[in-house]
């Protein structure tokens, strides 16, 4: 779930096609584990 900043409603990033901000997040957590 993401913030449509433009309708200023909650969106589906999923469905909205929004995968950076979860890429980021798991890649910051599988070198986090890593480490």
């Amino acid at each position: 779930i993401g913030l449509d900043l433009i309708n200023g409603k909650p969106r589906d990033n999923k469905q909205a096609g929004v995968f950076e901000p979860t890429m980021v997040k798991t890649k910051s957590l599988k070198f986090a584990t890593e480490a």
